[in-house]
């Protein structure tokens, strides 16, 4: 019944849109020259100049607005270096769509100043060579609206329902303030807390890396980059909000942003307290803490998934979580081409973790099944430090350096339960208690210098980084184990703190050899040495240690490299193709004890290339190679039994990865029509790459080991596909996904084969042009199907079924309402049953006082109380199933405060 409601509301909501008039306006733009292309034509409100609907010029200079309502309007034509012409039209059911042809003026003085003009026009979309810039006053917003708001209301940027954002179909990486970088470019910081009303302009374009931009030599490193322009009246005093409510079931919540943009200085502040399981501001920060994404992925052979990360990310988060966070960036420029930027950022949570894991594993000639329940409650505090500089000493010196600093300490006291079942009989049963303490310490820092020589020898670049990281682990607990066959009961209680420690040196000088004609030759020469050291204590609480199980174990690895360049870069193409050799020394010590010395050699080809076909349309294939040294916990050869049903060791005698990525792309974006289409193949195949071996004993408990593996390989395949249909109102999005990972594990000393399809398909809609009501809606479908060769009896196929829909209905200036409703479908072949989760939020916010600096606001979380975390996957050799508290249904009162003047909507900053 739910899913013939999802299907029938999907297709009624777009009768629900206001939909636009008859008209298809057309006309021709030309100056004493002949017909323009990339001319701006917008029509506008004659209330306030916002926009209503925007075409640009093609290249025979012709325009075309459709889907335009009978009613009164101004039409406006800009271009940088012409004067800008309105007329005034009023649209009724007589009227003639052929508007005929314009005339605009060369603004002579506009080119003799490098095409700046200032004036007091506003132009809503207007086309600068390669830059689409938006005037942010055209589009209107709710007062307490974030550039995250406002980026949904641009044609041709695309924000999903997490904050992601695409522009010119490509996905933003980098977004600039007033040309600046803050906090530590992450995108999702800017837009989700600067406000809207204190932007002027929004400019999307690609940005060369900045040592292409210094050198003139295009490296082929380009990032997707929105900068966000403030109006002048923001620069020079403080901005920003402030926020807190309270709601049933004890909930509360805070936050607090200040922002300062002075001439040549930027500062930001953000302050956040909660327990409805937001957390912190960065996403990176918290990878940071916990060693990045590969560390989080494995943990003694069981899974965690990044779905558990409590970042406010907009999706769901398990367990119950008290978080409070607070972030300061700070940017002063002392002359032009000189910027220092600091950045602080501190995160603190607390977590109480509810639950029920269960796990189908597959062996040679047996399958068994095993349920986990646990409870764990966990502190975890993390502070980070960043300095950058970037300085352009004179036109021939270009230095950059970038410092980081992190301190964190966690803690965490898990119980647990853990039972094994044969054909529905119990095989073995553990009941485990876990306390463990962590403090990291981490640093880096890099410098890199660019220097320009002469015209055969064009650039010199030398670059030198080091880091170091501390990790101080203290581990114990108290484990018994009932085995059933034989029946036999087993206790263990230990302890065991581990330090590891990573201090890593590396250097790389280059140079660039002028051939002529836009060809460069570039060698290049460096080194680094990288020491990972693991010394860990183990033994009975009260007692010595056990020496057996108390090693201490570090691995040097020594890499030198030698490589060689060649460069061309024409006004469309660009073109890398490299050759690199590598040699690696790999060196394990136990005990103080070299056990031997290995000498790796390697040929690291690379290529690169793209080409624009023109504005807006290009191709880019990209191929590297790389080889990896195997970790210090990967080949630490005593194994930890502080898991008795499983045991895992590391691997002294594991090579190096050699991995092998391509990446193909094809990216499409008509200004003309604001359309945009994407397609992206990447893949890698890694030789000899690092997996698991597991052997399962009588009992079922399994011993897990380090091993190289054959092979490794990923692929994917995405293309997406974004286009307006004034004609019905809406824009629409859609999206295709292929996913391939084939790995290979020994099981029981039999080689697994596991093989995992991923097919996703998207489709999402939004309307266009309504000052009252935002719309979006749309459904998303993921079907998995996992494979196993130990016995494909078990292969097991996932559905997985999202809806979605987000309104957002402005009465009138003194009000706004919000609803939001996400139902997501999961099931599984080879699990008991699915299961269905319908959320639904509502949101009611009153402005008050002048401007509207007052806010009020009344929010109910899942109004249906139905709020679940489940996630399930297929890894190694097993389907895995894990159900997760989450916080329930709450209403929340709250009260805002904007501490700057602004004026309601786009209105300037007082």
């Amino acid at each position: 019944m739910r899913r013939l409601f999802l299907v029938i509301l999907f297709f009624l909501l777009p009768r629900f849109v206001t939909f636009a008039g008859t008209h298809r306006l057309e006309g021709k733009v030309s100056d004493s020259s002949g017909p323009l292309s990339a001319i701006s034509v917008s029509l506008l409100a004659p209330a306030d100049s916002t926009l209503v609907a925007f075409g640009i010029t093609d290249a025979d200079g012709r325009f075309v607005i459709s889907h335009v309502n009978n009613g009164a309007y101004v039409l406006q034509i800009a271009s940088l270096g012409y004067y800008t012409a309105y007329r005034h039209l009023m649209v009724t059911d007589s009227t003639v769509d052929d508007l005929g042809s314009f005339t605009v003026e060369a603004n002579k003085a506009a080119h003799l100043l490098n095409d700046v003009v200032i004036s007091g026009e506003r132009v809503p979309v207007r086309v600068k060579g390669d830059t689409l810039e938006y005037n942010a006053s055209s589009f209107k917003v709710k007062p307490d609206a974030v550039v995250e708001d406002l980026l949904r209301k641009l044609p041709g940027i695309e924000v999903d329902k997490d904050g992601n954002i695409k522009s010119m179909g490509k996905n933003v990486k980098k977004v600039l303030v007033d040309g600046k970088e803050f906090f530590n470019d992450d995108p999702l910081l800017a837009t989700k807390n600067l406000p809207a009303n204190a932007i002027d302009k929004v400019q999307a374009f690609e940005k060369k890396s900045d040592g292409a931009l210094f050198t003139g030599i295009d490296d082929g490193d380009r990032e997707q980059t929105l900068n966000l322009s403030l109006k002048k009246n923001a620069k020079g005093s403080y901005f920003g909000d402030v926020a807190a409510g309270v709601g049933s079931n004890e909930r509360y919540e805070g936050n607090a942003k200040v922002f300062k943009f002075r001439g040549n200085e930027q500062l930001a502040g953000l302050g956040m307290l909660n327990n409805v399981n937001k957390f912190g501001f960065s996403f990176k920060d918290y990878l940071n803490f916990n060693g990045g994404v590969g560390s989080l992925l494995q943990n003694g052979g069981e899974v965690v998934r990044d779905r558990d990360l409590p970042i406010d990310n907009g999706k769901p988060v398990s367990g119950a979580i008290t978080s409070g966070a607070a972030a300061l960036n700070y940017t002063i420029e002392p002359r032009a081409h000189n910027r220092l930027t600091f950045g602080y950022m501190g995160n603190g949570i607390r977590k109480f973790l509810d639950q029920n894991t269960l796990t189908q594993n597959y062996v040679p000639g047996n399958t068994f099944e095993r349920t986990l329940h646990s409870l764990q409650n966990s502190n975890d505090i993390v502070n980070h430090l960043s300095l950058r500089w970037r300085n352009e000493v004179d036109s021939q010196n270009m230095y950059t350096m970038n410092l980081r600093g992190q301190l964190g300490n966690s803690e965490a006291a898990e119980t647990g339960t853990t039972q094994t079942f044969v054909g529905g009989l119990p095989e073995n049963f553990l009941n485990s208690y876990m306390n463990q303490r962590s403090i990291k310490t981490f640093m880096s820092g890099s410098l890199d210098w660019i220097r320009k020589i002469n015209h055969k020898w064009p650039v010199f670049e030398a670059r030198i980084n080091a880091d170091y990281s501390n990790r101080k682990d203290k581990k114990d607990w108290n484990n018994t184990t009932q085995y059933f066959t034989p029946a036999m009961q087993a206790t263990d209680q230990q302890y065991v703190n581990n330090e590891q420690v990573t201090a890593r040196a590396a250097a790389d000088l280059s140079v660039v050899r002028s051939l002529g004609k836009s060809i460069y030759l570039v060698p290049d020469a460096g080194g680094a040495y990288e020491q990972q050291a693991s010394n860990r204590t183990q033994g009975v609480p009260g007692g010595e240690r056990v020496d057996s199980l108390s090693p201490g174990f570090y691995r040097n690895v020594i890499t030198a490299n030698a490589g060689l360049q060649l460069k061309r870069n024409l006004e469309k193409t660009q073109l890398q193709i490299a050759l690199k050799m590598e040699n690696m020394l790999v060196a394990p010590f136990l005990n103080g004890n070299g056990l031997y010395n290995r000498s790796y050699r390697y040929l690291l080809p690379s290529m690169n290339w793209r080409y624009d076909f023109r504005n807006g349309r290009s191709v880019m294939l990209n191929y590297s190679v790389a080889a990896s040294a195997p970790e210090v916990a990967q080949m630490m050869p005593v194994a930890d039994y502080s898991n008795p049903l499983m045991v895992t060791q590391g691997n002294i005698n594991l090579k190096p990865e050699y991995r092998h990525t391509g990446f193909a792309n094809y990216s499409m974006f008509d200004q003309f029509s604001m359309s945009s289409f994407f397609v992206t193949a990447s893949g890698s195949y890694v030789r000899n790459s690092i997996g698991w071996s597991q052997i399962t004993m009588p009992d079922l408990s399994q011993l897990m080991t380090a091993v190289n593996t054959p092979y490794a390989l990923n692929t994917s395949v995405q293309a997406t596909y974004a286009t307006p249909i004034r004609k019905l109102g809406i824009k629409i999005s859609a999206e295709l996904t292929e996913t391939w990972n084939k790995s290979i594990a020994p099981i029981d000393n039999v080689n697994n084969t596991n093989n995992v399809f991923t097919h996703k398909a998207a489709l999402s809609f939004s309307n266009l042009n309504s000052d009252k009501v935002d719309l979006r809606w749309g459904i998303k479908a993921e079907v998995t199907n996992a494979s196993f060769s130990v016995d494909k009896a078990r292969d097991a196929v996932y559905y997985n079924y999202n809806g979605f829909i987000r309104c957002n209905y402005r009465p009138e200036k003194h009000w706004n309402i919000s609803l939001t409703s996400d139902i997501t479908h999961y099931t599984a072949q080879g699990f008991n049953k699915a299961v269905t989760i319908p959320i639904c939020n509502a949101e009611l916010t009153r402005y008050l006082l002048k401007n509207n600096r007052l806010s009020l606001n009344l929010r109910c979380f899942d109004l249906l109380n139905q709020n679940r975390a489940i996630y399930q996957t297929s890894q190694l050799n097993y389907l895995l199933q894990q159900r997760s508290n989450i916080i329930g249904r709450y209403v929340m009162c709250s009260v805002g405060y904007k501490l700057n003047k602004a004026k309601s909507g786009n209105a300037n900053l007082l």
